[in-house]
């Protein structure tokens, strides 16, 4: 008898193939009238409020933490995969070895910069992010994520005693209000249907029924976002802004290095032969250039600003020393693949007979 609970796939895979044939080449000046009409429809399906409100939802409830957690688990992955070395391959180059410990060194600085600057976001949006005064509407377990992450990073950095950085005095009974009301399903999409609205939906691509139930959500986020002075809301995106790239940056970063790491480990692995011959990649090496380019271009160009009017905010200071430390790592790293292996041995050699 047939298994009737076996689901079958019944997918084309054509459907994921580009829609090349159903577009045709039309010159900029009808697309732009096309986003025009766009934009009117958007302005007649939903009130100013409404719209300035979901993206106050989407930039920062939602997008910054994410941003925020992405990069933070991806120095986490870098992490486990340096210690994971250290602890198995039994015959690495010393110099390596060194690498390897001054990038836990800089990882968990950089973790540091994200728990910090969370922290910090949590005070510059106490309506927005809090809601401290309770005035929102739809406010389920992926609103509340930030405050969960927040407490994870604290439980992981306390051991530091370094100090909690400056923070929403509710952010800590939130993340256990959040923990609480999460319910864990038997899948990626039960967990969504059994916490999140929009997956509850009979169809949650359905944006009208979506928005029926959100609109006074946004409203209220519009409002929220009012309560500081238009300059001040201004100079708070740009300097927001300014930290979100910078986080998303560092993903980029050490989602390329933990992939790199690979080619290094097998490189200066002594109980390997003739790596010299291992140089780095110079797709990688172009993709550094532009990450490091981005990540100074972006601070300098707003550095003078948050340098001499945000007082008692140190994000220059702090900005500054991340930077260098990328800067520190990639000339580590080109020094690495620049290294002669024969020259290596011997001084391995020599240090054991000592």
């Amino acid at each position: 008898k047939a298994d009737d609970t076996v689901v079958e796939d019944k997918v084309s895979t054509g459907q994921a193939a580009p829609l090349r044939k159903n577009l045709k080449e039309i010159p900029w000046d009808e697309r732009m009238s096309h986003f025009k009409a766009m934009q009117i429809a958007y302005e007649g399906n939903m009130v100013f409020a409404e719209r300035m409100g979901r993206i106050e939802q989407m930039e920062n409830q939602f997008m910054f933490p994410l941003t925020a957690e992405a990069a933070w688990n991806e120095i986490e992955r870098y992490e486990k995969s340096i210690k994971g070395k250290l602890k198995f391959y039994k015959n690495l180059d010393d110099r390596f070895k060194n690498f390897l410990r001054k990038e836990l060194v800089r990882a968990q600085n950089h973790q540091v910069y994200i728990w910090t600057k969370l922290g910090q976001f949590f005070r510059d949006h106490p309506y927005i992010m809090v809601d401290q005064s309770d005035e929102q509407s739809q406010r389920d377990y992926y609103v509340g994520r930030a405050f969960v992450f927040m407490k994870r990073m604290t439980d992981k950095l306390k051991k530091l005693e370094i100090g909690n950085p400056l923070s929403h005095e509710r952010v800590q009974g939130l993340a256990q209000r959040y923990e609480k009301i999460h319910k864990q399903g038997d899948s990626v999409m039960e967990s969504l249907k059994m916490n999140s609205k929009l997956f509850t939906q009979n169809d949650f691509f359905n944006t009208q029924e979506l928005r029926e139930y959100m609109k006074r959500h946004w409203e209220v986020l519009f409002i929220q976002q009012n309560k500081k002075q238009e300059a001040s809301s201004f100079s708070l995106q740009a300097y927001t802004w300014s930290i979100k790239n910078a986080i998303w940056i560092l993903q980029s970063l050490y989602s390329t290095k933990r992939d790199e790491i690979e080619t290094l480990a097998f490189k200066f692995n002594l109980d390997n032969s003739n790596t010299d011959s291992i140089k780095a990649d110079q797709l990688t090496s172009t993709h550094y250039e532009s990450l490091m380019n981005m990540l100074t271009l972006e601070f300098v160009s707003i550095k003078e600003e948050i340098e001499k009017n945000l007082k008692n905010d140190n994000e220059a200071k702090l900005r500054i020393s991340l930077i260098n430390q990328v800067k520190d790592f990639l000339n580590e790293r080109d020094k690495l693949f620049n290294t002669k292996l024969q020259m290596a041995q011997s001084e391995t050699t020599t240090s054991e007979r000592i």
